[in-house]
């Protein structure tokens, strides 16, 4: 009896120790994503004359917009600081808005550019204007800059009305000085493009020391200042994505074409030099695109999509409740952030993805 009572007593302990170990080995529960209502920024953080968001970004803990007549800063806990900032003489296209860095932000205007400090004060130094019109005359018909780099350079497209039916396209490269008050270095190469007449200028972007530039349905590659490949597409929105760059554009149709024209993604993984489609925009057309946390996103009016490509995965997110065309979009501490005609929206990453 004794030796049986000892054998059961250590087949009890070897039982109850498996029936502990399954206990803990069992996963966790997954957490319900809760649903959650837009919630708009109050008029204390951001003044009635200031809903009218054309651009916003998020650095770290720090939220950067841009409306129409003012520049404000938010910070994580979405309460305003401190910061420079500028007005605009006009709504831009959504290619053309202000490009917003962590530190600086270049505004395009009319005939020229301005890049000023994201931080310092508007009546202090807050960097560079240059207006093409000041040495070339008032022919000058669209500029378009791009960000400024960590080297304090961008790439500048412009053009340059000759005659009444000659258009020249210029690419101008300027390095500035660490305060970004006084031009180091500059390049101009002339661009020939596919019609003399006048073309908008549709966007401008810098990658791995790269150019790229849209004018009247070709989009061009310029490398050390030479211009080394052209497609036929209108790209534009132009962003890193992994470890390629990402456009939204659409390929021209122009008098004996056999193609049709086709809108949508493209991707380049060799810097520019050849594209592929990833994703055929139809019932998307004209939409604008951005990247948030290596997602990709669509939005057109008051609709907007989530792109899960790996998986073919198109999804509609919710977006009831804010009542205004959406501008653009951002993240910060954990919140997406909605910048619109009539205001700055937010609610939890998670909330927006899930439900």
């Amino acid at each position: 009896m004794g030796v049986l009572s000892k054998n059961s007593l250590v087949i009890l302990i070897l039982f109850l120790s498996f029936v502990g170990c399954k206990d803990n080995d069992k996963p966790e529960p997954i957490k319900e994503v809760v649903y959650e209502d837009w919630s708009k920024i109050p008029n204390t953080e951001i003044y009635l004359s200031s809903r009218n968001v054309t651009a916003l970004e998020g650095y770290d803990s720090f939220l950067f917009v841009q409306c129409l007549k003012s520049f404000y800063i938010l910070n994580s806990d979405l309460q305003r600081v401190d910061g420079g900032g500028r007005s605009l003489s006009k709504e831009p296209f959504f290619d053309n808005r202000p490009k917003i860095g962590s530190d600086w932000t270049v505004i395009n205007g009319d005939r020229g550019f301005e890049v000023f400090s994201n931080f310092n004060p508007v009546n202090e130094r807050f960097g560079l204007r240059l207006y093409y019109q000041n040495y070339i005359g008032n022919q000058c018909t669209f500029v378009s800059a791009s960000h400024l780099n960590d080297k304090n350079s961008l790439s500048v497209i412009w053009s340059f009305q000759k005659t009444k039916d000659s258009v020249d396209y210029y690419l101008d490269t300027y390095k500035f000085d660490e305060h970004v008050d006084k031009i180091v270095d500059s390049s101009r190469l002339r661009l020939e493009v596919y019609n003399d007449y006048y073309q908008r200028i549709r966007d401008v972007a810098v990658f791995n020391e790269v150019t790229y530039c849209s004018i009247g349905g070709l989009t061009y590659r310029i490398e050390d200042n030479v211009l080394t490949d052209s497609i036929r597409f209108d790209l534009r929105n132009f962003q890193k994505f992994r470890n390629g760059i990402i456009a939204f554009g659409q390929r021209v149709f122009y008098v004996g074409d056999k193609e049709p024209n086709k809108e949508g993604i493209m991707y380049s993984g060799d810097n520019g030099k050849t594209w592929e489609y990833l994703y055929s925009s139809e019932g998307y057309i004209n939409a604008n695109l951005k990247i948030v946390n290596d997602k990709i996103f669509l939005f057109k009016g008051q609709d907007m999509i989530h792109l899960d490509l790996d998986n073919g995965v198109q999804k509609g997110l919710n977006m009831t409740g804010l009542d205004a065309f959406i501008k653009d979009i951002s993240f910060v501490a954990g919140k997406v952030i909605v910048g619109t005609d009539a205001g700055v929206y937010y609610k939890s990453w998670e909330s927006f993805l899930n439900k």
